[in-house]
């Protein structure tokens, strides 16, 4: 079994959609979403936790990605390790744009370490 311990001050109910890579330094980094709370609203939002081990990791503060309208959701992230050590995070935003339904397929991609 996997652990995820810890929570950010948003972090909230029901980690989903984990995706596990391996890092240049041996550690691992997940990858999920999760829903956080506004008033009574719940919003999916990506989250990552780190692990030295791989079974027990740690939830990092804050949420990874903000969408540009806040009522949207980011899910089902899916992380890939680029030859310079950085990690793309592909992922879906989905938006209820004047009674439509917007999905798109966006991605965030890290600092050099």
């Amino acid at each position: 079994d996997v652990a995820l311990l810890g929570a950010s001050d948003d972090f909230a109910y029901y980690p989903s959609s984990p995706n596990v890579i391996k890092i240049a330094d041996s550690s691992f980094r997940m990858f999920f979403n999760a829903y956080y709370t506004v008033g009574q609203s719940y919003y999916l939002r990506l989250y990552t936790a780190s692990s030295a081990d791989g079974m027990t990791f740690q939830v990092e503060e804050g949420r990874l990605t903000e969408p540009m309208d806040a009522s949207c959701h980011h899910s089902r992230p899916d992380a890939v390790l680029l030859s310079d050590g950085r990690i793309r995070v592909y992922f879906c935003e989905s938006c209820r744009v004047q009674d439509t339904d917007v999905k798109n397929i966006k991605s965030v991609i890290s600092k050099v370490n």
